[in-house]
C-alpha cells in the first residue's frame, strides 16, 4: 500500500470548517475535529438505533456502529485537497453548483484514497445503505450541536440559528438522534448530550507538547485522536490475532478522559520538555491544566474522569477500552500505544 496519502492527515487538522469562518467564529473547529466528534457520536448511539431503523422504513437490518464510525472518519478526507467546499445552494458565497462540488470531491477522493478506504467514502456519499444514511444524520447532528455551542459561547458575528432551521432538522430522522437534537435546541442536557458536550472540549484543548514549541496552530486532542483512529483504520492488520474494529475504537477513545482533565504533562515531562523558563511560561499561560504532577497523581485523575464519563456511557465501551489500553497487555492495546 502506498502510504503517502497518510501525509494528508495533518492537513485535515489545519483545514477549518468554512461555515464557521463565514459566521465569524474565532478558533473554529477543524475538519479533523468534526470527523472525530462524528465518529464518537456513532460509537455511542449506533447500538441503540439498531431496533429503531425499521420504523424509519430504511432497512430492518442492524447498523454496524464500527462501519458507521469508520465511514465518518473517512467521509471528509477529500477536504485535505479541496478544502471545506460549500455549494451555491447551501450558501450564497459558494463558488460551485452542487453537481460541480460532487464531481470535484469524487475526483479528489478517487485520486487520494487507497482501494481499502475508497469504498467507505463512496458508501457514505452514495447514501444507499442504512449505515451511510445513519452516518449522514450524525454528520448533520454534529454540525447542529457545534453551532449551538458557538451560539451559547457567543462566538459568532453572524446569526447561527440557520444551522438548526427546519431544513437541517429534517435531515435527522432516527428517533434517538432526533431526541438528542431536540434536547440540544431546547437547552435540555440529557445523558448522551451531556457526554457529547463533554467530549466536545477535546476540540478546544490543545496538545500541551505543541504549545511549548510556540506552534501557531497546534493540533487539538480531538485532532490527535482522529489521526490515531485513522492510522489504526489503515494500518491495523486484520486476522484472528487482531480485532481491527476494536483497534479503531480504542484509538478514537484513548484520550477521552482529557475532556475532563486536559492534556497534562507530568513532572518528568515538564522537566524534559520545558528546559527553559520561556517555554514553561508559554505552557502555563496558555493551559490551566495541572501540569507538573506525578504520574501516579495523573493516573488517579484519569481514573476519576473515566468513572464520570462511564456513568453517562450506556454502552460501557469507554471504561472497558480505557482499561485495556492502559494495561498494554493485549495485542490491540500494544498496537494502540505503538
Amino acid at each position: 500500500m502506498d502510504l503517502e496519502f497518510l501525509l494528508h492527515i495533518p492537513k485535515l487538522k489545519e483545514t477549518l470548517r468554512t461555515g464557521w469562518l463565514e459566521r465569524g467564529v474565532q478558533n473554529a473547529e477543524s475538519v479533523a475535529d468534526h470527523s472525530f466528534m462524528s465518529a464518537f457520536i456513532a460509537l455511542m448511539t449506533a447500538p441503540a438505533e439498531d431496533r429503531l431503523l425499521g420504523k424509519r422504513g430504511i432497512s430492518s437490518q442492524a447498523v454496524s456502529r464500527d462501519r458507521v464510525a469508520q465511514m465518518l472518519l473517512v467521509h471528509d478526507f477529500h477536504e485535505s485537497v479541496t478544502g471545506d467546499m460549500v455549494s451555491k445552494s447551501d450558501w450564497e458565497g459558494g463558488t460551485h453548483s452542487q453537481e460541480e462540488k460532487r464531481a470535484i470531491e469524487y475526483k479528489a477522493a478517487s485520486n487520494l484514497l487507497p482501494p481499502s478506504l475508497l469504498p467507505l467514502w463512496l458508501e457514505f456519499h452514495e447514501q444507499k445503505t442504512s449505515e451511510a444514511q445513519f452516518a449522514r444524520e450524525i454528520d448533520k447532528l454534529e454540525m447542529v450541536l457545534q453551532a449551538i455551542h458557538y451560539k451559547k459561547m457567543q462566538n459568532h458575528q453572524k446569526p447561527m440559528e440557520p444551522f438548526w432551521d427546519q431544513k437541517n432538522q429534517s435531515h435527522v430522522k432516527s428517533p434517538g438522534l432526533k431526541r438528542i437534537l431536540e434536547d440540544a435546541i431546547s437547552g435540555r442536557e440529557s445523558g448522551l448530550l451531556k457526554i457529547f458536550n463533554t467530549a466536545r472540549k477535546l476540540k478546544e484543548f490543545m496538545r500541551s507538547g505543541w504549545i511549548t514549541d510556540s506552534i501557531e496552530q497546534p493540533e487539538s486532542v480531538a485532532g490527535h485522536c482522529f489521526g490515531a483512529a485513522f492510522l489504526a483504520l489503515c494500518l491495523a492488520p486484520s486476522g484472528m490475532d487482531m480485532d481491527k474494529d476494536k483497534a479503531v475504537r480504542m484509538a478514537l477513545l484513548h484520550d477521552i478522559g482529557e475532556a475532563i482533565i486536559g492534556d497534562i504533562l507530568v513532572d518528568w515531562k515538564v522537566n524534559w520538555l520545558l528546559n527553559g523558563e520561556a517555554r514553561r511560561q508559554a505552557l502555563f499561560k496558555k493551559s490551566n491544566h495541572k501540569h507538573g504532577i506525578t504520574q501516579k497523581e495523573k493516573e488517579a485523575l484519569e481514573a476519576d474522569a473515566i468513572e464520570k464519563l462511564s456513568a453517562l456511557d450506556t454502552t460501557g465501551m469507554i471504561k472497558q477500552l480505557f482499561l485495556e489500553f492502559e494495561s498494554k497487555k493485549s495485542q490491540v492495546s500494544a498496537f494502540g500505544h505503538a
